[in-house]
């Protein structure tokens, strides 16, 4: 059975996005962010070779999540680990993994 673990950085990428987002766009749309993750993660779960290894770290994948944010994770023998969610359009030199 494969564990999933959700560091730490991720939950902050999320809850940032997620402030940002409700000040400028609505609720709704916020709301819409979250469930896109909670869609996509559990596609992951499903087939974690689904996303294309990063560039500059290749034991990353990523899978496009909403307009301009990328989710980042890692997979293992036994674990999928949500690494990040970076918004490409904020400050792309600033990505860690390209």
């Amino acid at each position: 059975m494969t564990v999933i673990v959700w560091s730490d950085e991720f939950y902050a990428d999320v809850e940032r996005i997620v402030i940002y987002l409700i000040d400028n766009f609505g609720l709704a749309v916020a709301d819409n962010f979250v469930k896109e993750i909670e869609l996509k993660s559990s596609i992951i779960a499903a087939h974690p070779e689904i996303g294309r290894a990063s560039k500059a770290t290749p034991e990353i994948r990523k899978v496009s999540l909403y307009k301009n944010n990328w989710l980042y994770y890692k997979v293992t023998d036994t674990t999928i680990i949500f690494a990040r969610v970076i918004n490409q359009k904020m400050n792309p030199k600033s990505n860690p993994y390209e």
